[in-house]
């Protein structure tokens, strides 16, 4: 069985159902949290489902079980249906001024407000996000809203080392969280999902209420693939892939479940709950190399399309030869870094070297490998990322 290319580039919980694709059922865990109200942040690396995450609440709260009766939330949601205002913050995160940002974000926020079809007769596109907001939730007097924000870091991500425009986007952004937490009586739920938490931060004290889920081990496989979900869902994919292996070396090397172990050792064992109960496989790397696998040319080296600009900026800005050697010795001979979990998000509004293995914990280039009254020893968990962070060090 042929792996669709196109899945590769889907991503939305709809457009997964309407073209039919492969959709690992996490629903049950996702009944879990959505029953409750929140406020919920979820962090995860690049690549793991995030935004997938985010579009199957937004069709849930939306249209209910239209599209969830086959799932296993099925026999388990009774709420009713919702506005959703949904947010992407990436998609203003490359604007060129802090005015441009403004700007950019207000038009992100007046379109989500639209989407959601809430009123928008009193309010004005120019006015501030956070003023924009106001207006609309002030006139809401019950709780049949829900937001939804993604890649909630990724502004203050992209000027990391630019200290001005960082201090002026976190004004607006701690703002608009202001907002939010001021009318959180008319939110039935709120959830928010980015790859570095900057709420345990000075960043945001605005917005401390928040649940953190992302070490909770009830979670811990909210994002990624499982090994039973990898059998479970890819099997004929795995299949296919052993007998082009075994053409392309003209033996009988690769069977399924020693294929499934070399999967495991290039893309898996990504742990990141504070119980290391769960471990996962990175889901683009496992997309990537079931649709890129061919008989004449088995792309399965990945490393360079998925190197993470804030990682190159991070280590470019804070990292001395000494603290550069260091690293590259971990690497090379897995030497596991110990951490108190209270020390497991950084501070990255100041760009130190201390901030440094916290850093590469939230980006997927640590993981937790052993879990020991709260001291979290963190290890490199695949090939893949070992050979990606040392080029990437390397080069820096």
């Amino acid at each position: 069985m042929e792996f669709p290319k196109e899945l590769s580039k889907i991503s939305t919980f709809r457009d997964i159902i309407d073209n039919n694709c492969v959709y690992v059922d996490k629903t049950d865990l996702i009944a879990k949290f959505a029953s409750l109200k929140g406020p919920f942040v979820f962090f995860r690396p690049r690549g793991f489902g995030k935004s997938t995450l985010i579009s199957s609440l937004q069709d849930l709260f939306e249209m209910g079980l239209d599209n969830f009766h086959s799932l296993k939330i099925g026999r388990l949601w009774k709420d009713k249906t919702y506005k959703v205002i949904k947010l992407d913050f990436s998609s203003f995160k490359e604007s060129s001024s802090t005015e441009d940002f403004k700007a950019s974000f207000n038009r992100e926020l007046f379109t989500a407000l639209k989407n959601a079809n809430l009123s928008l007769n009193k309010v004005q596109e120019n006015d501030g996000p956070s003023d924009l907001l106001s207006e609309i939730l002030m006139n809401i007097d019950s709780t049949d809203l829900v937001l939804l924000i993604d890649n909630y870091d990724a502004p203050l991500t992209a000027v990391l080392a630019d200290k001005t425009e960082f201090t002026s986007r976190q004004k607006i952004l701690s703002n608009f969280y202001s907002t939010v937490k001021s009318y959180q009586g008319v939110f039935r739920f709120v959830f928010i999902t980015g790859e570095i938490n900057y709420f345990s931060s000075s960043t945001f004290s605005s917005f401390n209420l928040s649940e953190d889920l992302s070490l909770n081990s009830d979670f811990g496989a909210l994002a990624g693939f499982t090994e039973d979900e990898l059998e479970c869902y890819f099997s004929p994919y795995i299949d296919r892939a052993c007998k082009i292996l075994n053409k392309l070396n003209k033996n009988s090397k690769y069977t399924h479940d020693n294929l499934l172990s070399t999967l495991k050792r290039k893309y898996g064992d990504y742990c990141f709950d504070n119980k290391c109960k769960e471990h996962v496989y990175n889901p683009s790397f496992i997309v990537h190399f079931f649709s890129e696998i061919k008989e004449e040319h088995p792309n399965s080296h990945i490393s360079e399309s998925f190197r993470n600009s804030c990682l190159d900026n991070f280590l470019r800005h804070v990292l001395s030869k000494d603290i550069k050697e260091q690293l590259l010795k971990c690497i090379d001979l897995g030497i596991s870094i110990d951490l108190a979990q209270s020390n497991l998000y950084p501070q990255l509004d100041m760009l130190t070297e201390r901030n440094l293995y916290a850093i590469l914990y939230q980006l997927g280039d640590l993981c937790i490998k052993a879990s020991r009254k709260g001291i979290l020893s963190l290890g490199i968990p695949n090939l893949e990322v070992k050979q990606a962070l040392k080029e990437l060090v390397k080069d820096v």
